[in-house]
C-alpha cells in the first residue's frame, strides 16, 4: 500500500480495518465532497470517521487528493477473525459459539442440510472474513438448531467467546460520569437532525469523552481519536458498519 506522508502534522487521519478504511478529518465541505465521491462512502457515527472500502483504487485516490496531509496508521489486528478458520471440528458436530452479545458463530464441517436449516433462520449472514455464517442469539434459534441436530445424528456443542462480548459500559459503572456538552446537543437541534439522530451522537460523543475522563475534549489529540477507534473495533467488536 502507498502512503504520503510529507506534512509532519498531517490533519487527514486513516485506518485500514479488515475491508474498510477509516478516514477522521476536519470539517471541510471540499474535502467531504471527496470521500462522498468513493463508492459506498459513509458516515461512522460511532466512531466519529467516514468509512469507505478498502481497495487499491481507494488507497491511491486518497492519496493523490490528500498530497502532503494524510497519515495512514498500521492496520488493525485481526488475530481474533483468523482463529475462527483454525477451529477443527469433527463431521456431524455442530458449534455454536456467541460472539457477541446478540449474535452466534456456527462452525461445522459443510453439509448441505445444515446450510438449509441455517437459511431457515430469519437473519442469517455469511461472513466471508471467517468462512462461517452467523445468526442472531435468540432462545427460539438455539431451540431449532438444537431439535435438528438431535434428529440428524449431529452433536451439539454451545459455547460463549467472552473476549468478544465487551458491552457499553453503563454511566453508573464510570465515577464522575460526564454528560454531552449542551453546546453539541444544540449545535445539532439547530442543524434539524431528528431528535433520534441526535439522540445517538449524544451517547456515542458521552461514551467518547469518558474514555479520557481527565481530559477536556479540546485537548485530546488525533493519537488518542485514533485509540479509541482501536478500542471500538478490537475491544467492543464493533463493526465498522455499526
Amino acid at each position: 500500500m502507498e502512503t504520503v506522508i510529507k506534512n509532519p502534522h498531517p490533519d487527514v487521519q486513516a485506518i485500514v480495518a479488515g475491508r474498510s478504511i477509516l478516514v477522521r478529518l476536519p470539517k471541510n465541505q471540499p474535502d467531504i465532497a471527496f470521500i462522498r465521491s468513493l463508492g459506498y462512502a459513509r458516515w461512522d457515527t460511532s466512531g466519529f470517521c467516514w468509512v469507505v472500502q478498502n481497495h487499491p483504487s481507494n488507497t491511491k485516490r486518497l492519496n493523490d487528493y490528500f498530497t502532503g496531509r494524510i497519515r495512514w496508521h498500521e492496520p488493525l489486528a485481526v488475530e481474533r477473525k483468523k482463529q475462527v478458520n483454525e477451529v477443527q471440528v469433527e463431521p456431524k458436530t455442530l458449534l455454536v459459539v456467541r460472539f457477541r452479545n446478540s449474535r452466534i458463530r456456527l462452525i461445522f464441517c459443510y453439509d448441505p442440510e445444515m446450510v438449509v436449516q441455517i437459511k431457515l433462520q430469519p437473519l442469517y449472514s455469511w461472513d466471508q472474513d471467517t468462512k462461517s455464517w452467523t445468526l442472531p442469539h435468540t432462545e427460539n434459534i438455539l431451540a431449532r438448531l438444537s431439535h435438528f441436530c438431535s434428529t440428524h445424528g449431529w452433536k451439539y456443542q454451545y459455547s460463549e467467546d467472552k473476549t468478544q462480548m465487551n458491552r457499553k459500559p453503563k454511566p453508573s459503572s464510570v465515577s464522575n460520569y460526564r454528560k454531552c456538552p449542551d453546546v453539541f446537543r444544540e449545535r445539532m437541534i439547530v442543524l434539524r437532525y431528528s431528535p433520534r439522530t441526535i439522540q445517538v451522537y449524544v451517547d456515542c460523543f458521552s461514551e467518547f469523552l469518558n474514555y479520557y475522563p481527565g481530559k477536556e475534549p479540546a485537548d485530546i489529540t488525533q493519537d488518542e481519536i485514533i485509540k479509541y477507534l482501536r478500542y471500538l473495533i478490537e475491544e467492543r467488536c464493533i463493526s465498522t458498519s455499526y
